[in-house]
């Protein structure tokens, strides 16, 4: 049995300014079944930002830096 609840996915459909695809990493070790949600956009051509974020924030506070990034 898991120990957290998991946001459904519908939840995230139609937030404004945050209309970044998801994409998920499964199966990560001892996580129990826990995922990890990130967001890869546009063409890398000067490295990679990783913008990381803890609990209780989510990726949404990056929205605005997402795309100049």
């Amino acid at each position: 049995m898991n120990e957290y609840t998991r946001t459904p996915e519908s939840f995230f459909k139609n937030i404004p300014d945050f209309d970044f695809k998801s994409n998920y990493i499964y199966n990560l070790p001892n996580t129990n079944s826990a995922r990890l949600h990130y967001i890869d956009e546009g063409v890398n051509t000067n490295g990679v930002a990783l913008c990381l974020h803890g609990n209780t924030t989510w990726g949404y506070c990056y929205r605005k830096a997402i795309d100049p990034l």
